[in-house]
């Protein structure tokens, strides 16, 4: 049997669940207390199954409810997606993109891609969203963005829709001048107790950096600065002190003149960069 449910109703049972009375949900939803009543009936009755545990503080959900709450809100999701794409139509708009990435990985991938994807639909709408790779992971789940962009350690990428786009090498830049040049073997114990440029402890870089020195059973250094992003001033930074930077390889910029890449296998990782739709 075809369970006759309306969006409508699912949107107003949606509003009961998440308020916990009748009078709150019908101020949010600008209808009647008898008519939302109605409608609670309505779906209750395609379900034969009650839904709500009604008492003098209000209605809460019961077991069934919970599970049924989920189903409702993914459905009610997916019909105002729809409808947002055919007001974008309607208004000769190609369409709607909601994407995500790392900064690095704008620079070096997604803005290339935007540009070309532009020429050869000139009506596309792009909202574009730059965060740490987890947040967009948790903005992908909660339907918020329909694609992202981001480097994942190969381990986790088995948990998600993805499709594999490439490696990235990870490196370690310094000054010229640094130290830790005068041996041309460097070992990873040897760097424990330099001045380090981290990434924020929220990143992948991060914790892949902090993955390397666990698995070599070495203390991991503290950052001496934390950034969000290893743009030019990071890079002055480098330049005039004795400090390493540790950045994806995924950061296009080319070295100025006064920097090196300090070649240290234990950190010359790959990591798998991967979009993930949604």
């Amino acid at each position: 049997m075809v369970m006759d449910i309306s969006v409508r109703d699912l949107h107003y049972f949606i509003a009961v669940a998440e308020e916990g009375s009748l009078a709150k949900a019908s101020k949010r939803c600008h209808i009647t207390q008898p008519a939302l009543s109605k409608s609670i009936t309505r779906v209750e009755t395609a379900l034969a199954q009650k839904l709500f545990i009604r008492n003098k503080r209000g209605m809460q959900l019961d077991g069934t409810g919970i599970i049924f709450l989920r189903y409702a809100q993914s459905v009610c999701a997916e019909y105002d997606k729809t409808m947002r794409y055919a007001e974008l139509l309607k208004r000769g708009s190609a369409g709607l993109l909601r994407i995500g990435a790392t900064r690095p990985l704008y620079d070096a991938i997604l803005s290339l891609a935007i540009i070309e994807i532009t020429a050869k639909v000139p009506k596309i709408k792009i909202n574009l969203e730059l965060r740490a790779a987890k947040d967009l992971v948790v903005l992908l789940e909660q339907d918020k963005l329909d694609m992202v962009i981001i480097p994942l350690n190969t381990h986790q990428a088995h948990t998600l829709h993805s499709q594999l786009l490439g490696t990235d090498n990870v490196a370690v830049i310094a000054s010229v001048g640094h130290k830790a040049f005068t041996n041309n073997h460097h070992r990873l114990k040897d760097l424990v107790d330099y001045d380090w440029i981290l990434p924020k402890e929220n990143s992948s870089a991060r914790q892949w950096f902090i993955e390397c020195f666990n698995r070599a059973k070495l203390p991991v250094p503290e950052p001496a600065i934390e950034v969000n992003y290893a743009g030019q001033p990071t890079l002055d930074i480098v330049s005039n002190t004795n400090h390493l930077l540790y950045v994806p390889g995924s950061w296009n910029t080319r070295l100025p003149e006064g920097l090196r890449h300090l070649h240290m296998p234990e950190l010359d990782t790959q990591r798998c960069i991967y979009w993930h739709a949604a």
